[in-house]
Formats: structure tokens, C-alpha cells, sequence
């Protein structure tokens, strides 16, 4: 309920802050209802239709208009059919490959929107982007605004968890010089190699 002190007639109507607040709490329970059925009808093998076992469960953060949402991606066992013999059943993440953008496309229009009508001096900012690669995965795009992320390493730790990058696995890092990720990398938990380009290593040349 939103309540006015004077009876004045100049601030009709809602705030944005005010109409923002009710539309976020009316999304967070349509997400929640919307993911909830989808990971329903994506819990069965792919192959022979079995149930997936349940592992455990991460949050993952969806990025919309009306603000941030939080959202339980379950992780599952892979289904012993398709496993080779000797190795061990790897975890999967349906909602987290399915929900890779992390951010609405109403949010990216009016982004792109409001960065279009800005002078260049303001809508500059500085962008660290890259592209991971796996040995048994598809690749994934990793991109994040320097001035934005209260840390740098955490944001990179979070990425690489997200891709289901375990403690023991060896990530090494082929970066430009710039001084915003070398200390990402000096503070991650997980990225600890890196190595300077080709095109970079030839300028110090």
C-alpha cells in the first residue's frame, strides 16, 4: 500500500521507485513458477527417459528491469547410460546452460538505448571480455563492466563455478596486459595460470 503525508495534487500517481517495487516482488514468484515447471519436464535423460538424480542445488542471478532476481538452478547427476566405462558420472546444470545470458532482453534494448543517447565521453566504459573454452564442453562467453563489479575475482570465480570448474581442475588464463584482470587473477580461487598473448608479447617486443 502506498500511503502520501500531503494531500498535494503536483506528485500524482507512483514514483518509478514505487511501481518498480511491487512489479519486482509479482516477477521473483512468476520466475520461480516458471523455472520450477520447466525444470520439470528437463529431469529425464535425454536417451533412455530415466530420472536424473538430484546433487544438489546453486542460485543464479538473473538481471532484469525491475532489478536483480535470484533463481535455484538444481544440478543433476548425468545418467549412467551414456557414461564411458571407468569414468565418473559428471553433474549437469539444465537451467544454467539454458539461462546463459543471465539478463532480460527488455534490460539489454534499453541499455543499448540509453548508451545510444549518450555522448561518448560518458557512455565510455571500460569492458573485460573473453571467451572460455572446455575439453568436454561448449564454450561460454564471460564479460563483465570493470566499474560495476564490486570484485573482479569473485566475479571470475563465480563465472568458472557456474561452468562447474572444480578446485582440482588446471584454468589458465590467455589475457592481454591490462592491469584490471591481473588482479582478478591474482585474488581468484580457481584461475591461477595466465599467460600474455601473442599480439601482446609482440608490442613489448
Amino acid at each position: 500500500m502506498v500511503e502520501r503525508q500531503d494531500q498535494s495534487v503536483v506528485g500524482l500517481g507512483l514514483t518509478l521507485a514505487e511501481g518498480r517495487a511491487p512489479l519486482a516482488e509479482v516477477q521473483s514468484v512468476l520466475v520461480s513458477h516458471q523455472t520450477e515447471s520447466w525444470m520439470a519436464d528437463h529431469r529425464a535423460c535425454c536417451r533412455c527417459g530415466a530420472v536424473l538424480a538430484h546433487k544438489d542445488s546453486r542460485s543464479i542471478m538473473m538481471r532484469t528491469v525491475f532489478g536483480k532476481v535470484e533463481i535455484a538452478s538444481l544440478r543433476l547427476w548425468e545418467c549412467s547410460c551414456g557414461a564411458r566405462r571407468g569414468e565418473a558420472r559428471r553433474s549437469v546444470s539444465p537451467l544454467s546452460k539454458a539461462i546463459a545470458q543471465r539478463v532480460s532482453p527488455e534490460l539489454e534494448y534499453l541499455q543499448a538505448k540509453w548508451a545510444a543517447l549518450l555522448p561518448f565521453r560518458q557512455a565510455r566504459v571500460n569492458i573485460v571480455a573473453g571467451r572460455a573454452t572446455f575439453t568436454d564442453r561448449t564454450p561460454r562467453l564471460y564479460a563483465y563492466i570493470h566499474k560495476q563489479v564490486p570484485s573482479a575475482a569473485d566475479r571470475l570465480d563465480q563465472f568458472l563455478h557456474t561452468s562447474e570448474v572444480g578446485p582440482s581442475e588446471r584454468v589458465t588464463v590467455i589475457s592481454d596486459d591490462a592491469g584490471e584482470f591481473d588482479r582478478a587473477m591474482k585474488c581468484s580461487e580457481l584461475a591461477r595460470g595466465r599467460l600474455i598473448d601473442w599480439f601482446h608479447i609482440a608490442i613489448k617486443f
